[in-house]
């Protein structure tokens, strides 16, 4: 067998590459014949790359001068807050040894407290500490006492203000230095001033320091307003516990006290981290609480308008006391006026010159070396201009013979006679060989035309045609025969090729296996086959609900023709499927992929037949199925009907069973008392039963049952339930029925019991009476087994009290 090569393909025909004065310039080639431009363009880079280094450089030296000056800043800040909290605990410290003076004595007097305050010597070693003070807690029927007390000190004008009455009184007692302002907060009452009071009682409370908010202080005079706060401790009377809360407002003596000028206060903070200095580089300002406003204002270094703007500024949380100070510490002018650096500046002059000599002498460089090659590329551009030509040409024959290796399709080509000199490897495959045949010798294939079956002939092949009247044949479907045995079925393509006068140059014979999707398709016909001869139910719908196939179970089950049915969608034939049921199945159809469920479908007729449907899903050429086999369920459903109905009722009366009372009965108390609908239950019991068995025998007894059962069914209402307890016991559950519309209903089934007229085989029997309980389920009831056990009890009373009659349970 022979094999043969590709042909060579050349192509004939001008191009604007074949006519180089009716091509304009590229740029590259415009670029050359202007080497003063090339040599500018290479100034104008260098020098844009020498100041890109120089501001990088500069931006590096800003940036760490930046992080220089930050980190000084946060230095200053922290100093700040670090000199706060230590002055605040200092007062604390303070004022906990005042309660050391309290706890080591019983009484604490005026001069002991003054003489315990000037050996502190606060103005040395605590500066701007205004003082110290206590104030006592004075409840209202002391406060007589208390006064006089202190007018016998020597103080005839004391009082305690403000005045009023009130349940108790919180009078500063002591208070030293005691002269000047501090004077003005002589038996000061704070307990009406709710920001001193929240304070204080926190203090009592917790047993710990409590700094108040924002006050004006009792020692303001006028002149020199500032805003202050007060930091109190709690004394507790020596000997007695104050473990908790209780024991603490039980043991409270009063409290000790540090008013804090907040100005003044913060003066003699500031100072400790170098004041002076501290001015030129930041404000501090201090907000009373979490939020920065005006009225929260408690000390500022400096106008807050002046530092609005400041590069740094840090806003921190201080809580001390149990009480939040917000302080916020901002740059000043002067102090950002230090991020312009010297040796940025040094570094941006001089590296712009350094670029700018760079770029001159890179400019002059490439002008030169421009020049010189100019000439060496015309000269190497003619030698080799033929070779590229070549090439190309080498390079188009190489790609168009890959391309046709490549083809997933089968190409063979003939020439101007119809001898076969070339086929792909996609063709000799589909043929099993490629013979060397000429025109004379095209009866070594064999195939026959589809679908007719005719064979074709030796001189009858669409490729002869092409090759003798230049035609072009299309999708001819052909069964062959391959030289290695194999049958397929092929889509065959002729064209001819003609050169630029019309003259026929060649032929190309394109061969498409289908064989696969040929055997595909008999298998999906045999498989819709077998679909549509199942007995179930079968359909296939688009995620819209439109379905798109149904066989003939579906149109037998529901009663449409097929037409009809495929004109329906899912929401027709599925009520339940709403606009928003179906999307929310869809959605978790294709989460799980498979679904097993049951529903109702709506025939033609408009009855609703039981159905469990299976679901599928399934993806094909780019839509969405879902594939339902749907089956009838009705026959099972009335089967399982009719045993839940045996499990549920009793054999012998036909009255629900003990196991139906007990499911029933807890979830009828629920909906009853959820609707507040009233609900009784009566117990009934037949009298002397046990006599009547055993004197009448128990094919008697069990015909009173069944009696008094079908009396049962035939004069209660429908939503009442009656069930067979066990023996001879009863019980009947009446929804929506009170006490006493139950009683006189009772009454009349009572007589209805004894009016029975009972037989057996052996004939007439004596009549039989009932007794019966009632119990009406009220809201101290929360069980079914608490409402039977009233019914029982109730029932025993009838018993007790001599049968055949109605006894109502006690409310």
């Amino acid at each position: 067998m022979a094999r043969f090569s590709l042909p060579t393909l050349r192509f004939s025909g001008s191009s604007m590459a074949d006519h180089p004065q009716a091509c304009p310039k590229e740029p590259a080639q415009w670029l050359r014949s202007r080497p003063w431009l090339a040599a500018v363009l290479a100034a104008v880079v260098v020098l844009a790359l020498g100041l890109g280094v120089t501001v990088a450089l500069w931006h590096n030296a800003q940036r760490q001068v930046a992080q220089k000056l930050a980190t000084e800043f946060q230095g200053w800040a922290d100093k700040v807050a670090y000199s706060i909290a230590y002055r605040l605990n200092s007062h604390v410290q303070i004022l906990r040894g005042v309660i050391g003076l309290f706890d080591a004595s019983e009484t604490v007097s005026r001069e002991e407290f003054r003489l315990y305050f000037s050996a502190l010597n606060l103005a040395e070693h605590y500066p701007g500490i205004q003082g110290i003070g206590f104030s006592v807690f004075v409840p209202a029927e002391q406060k007589a006492a208390h006064i006089a007390a202190v007018r016998a000190e020597g103080f005839a004008d004391y009082s305690i203000r403000p005045d009023g009455e009130r349940s108790f009184y919180t009078a500063v007692l002591y208070l030293e230095p005691f002269s000047g302002r501090n004077l003005r907060a002589f038996g000061f009452d704070m307990s009406p001033e709710p920001v001193r009071w929240a304070a204080a009682a926190r203090a009592r409370d917790n047993g710990e320091a409590a700094l108040s908010g924002k006050v004006i202080l009792q020692q303001e005079t006028g002149v020199d307003v500032q805003a202050g706060c007060v930091l109190f401790m709690p004394v507790y009377r020596s000997g007695m516990a104050h473990e908790d809360r209780e024991q603490r407002r039980a043991s409270l003596l009063g409290w000790v006290y540090s008013p804090l000028r907040m100005h003044d206060l913060m003066s003699s903070v500031l100072r400790t981290v170098e004041f002076d200095e501290l001015r030129t580089v930041l404000n501090v300002t201090l907000y009373d609480g979490e939020q920065r406003l005006p009225e929260t204002l408690l000390f500022t270094l400096q106008p807050v308008a002046a530092t609005a703007q400041a590069r740094f500024q840090m806003m921190q949380q201080l809580r001390f006391g149990g009480h939040p100070w917000t302080m916020v510490v901002s740059s000043t002018a002067a102090f950002e006026a230090r991020a312009q650096d010297t040796e940025a500046l040094l570094i941006a002059v001089g590296g712009g010159l350094v670029s700018l000599l760079l770029a001159v002498l890179s400019g002059l460089l490439i002008l030169n070396h421009r020049r010189t090659i100019a000439s060496l590329r015309r000269t190497a551009e003619l030698l080799t201009a033929r070779e590229q030509a070549e090439q190309e040409s080498a390079r188009r024959e190489n790609l168009l013979r890959k391309i046709i290796e490549i083809l997933p399709v089968g190409l063979w080509i003939a020439d101007k006679d119809g001898k076969l000199i070339s086929a792909n490897p996609v063709g000799r495959h589909i043929w099993g060989a490629q013979p060397q045949v000429g025109p004379a010798s095209y009866g070594v294939f064999k195939a026959r035309r589809l679908p007719s079956g005719e064979p074709i002939g030796a001189d009858d092949w669409a490729l002869l045609h092409t090759v003798r009247e230049g035609v072009t044949v299309v999708d001819e479907m052909l069964e062959i025969e391959t030289f290695d045995g194999q049958k397929r079925i092929i889509l065959n393509y002729t064209a001819p090729v003609f050169d630029e006068q019309g003259a026929l140059q060649a032929a190309i014979v394109v061969n498409h296996d289908i064989s696969e999707r040929k055997r595909a398709e008999a298998a999906l016909h045999f498989t819709q086959a077998v679909v549509d001869r199942m007995s179930d139910a079968a359909f296939r719908a688009l995620p819209n609900g439109r379905l798109v196939y149904a066989n003939a179970a579906a149109c037998q089950m529901l009663g449409y023709t097929l037409d009809e049915l495929l004109a329906l969608s899912i929401q027709d034939i599925i009520p339940d499927y709403d606009a928003g049921g179906l999307p929310a199945r869809w959605h978790e159809l294709r989460q799980v992929r498979t679904l097993r469920i049951e529903s109702q479908h709506r025939c033609k007729d408009g009855t609703m037949i039981p159905v469990e449907i299976h679901l599928d899903y399934m993806g094909f050429e780019g839509e969405e199925y879902a594939c339902a086999l749907v089956h009838d369920i009705s026959e099972r459903l009335r089967i399982e009907a009719i045993l839940r109905e045996q499990v549920m009722r009793d054999p012998l009366t036909g009255l629900f069973n003990r196991r139906y009372l007990d499911e029933t009965l807890p979830r009828e108390l629920v909906r009853c008392q959820r609707s507040t609908e009233p609900l009784t239950v009566a117990m009934l019991d037949l009298d002397h039963f046990k006599d009547f068995n055993d004197s009448y025998g128990h094919e008697a007894g069990d015909a009173a049952l069944r009696a008094i059962g079908d009396l049962l069914q035939q004069s209660l209402r429908a939503s009442d339930i009656a069930c067979r307890y066990g023996g001879e016991e009863l019980t009947l559950i009446l929804p929506g029925a009170p006490l006493i519309d139950a009683w006189p209903r009772m009454e009349a089934l009572r007589h209805a019991v004894a009016d029975l007229q009972l037989r057996d085989r052996s004939g007439a029997l004596p009549a039989i009476t009932v007794s019966i309980g009632l119990a009406e389920a009220t809201a101290d009831i929360d069980t079914a087994a608490i409402l039977l056990a009233r019914a029982d009890a109730a029932l025993y009373q009838a018993k007790q009290q001599g049968r055949n009659r109605v006894v109502c349970a006690e409310i």
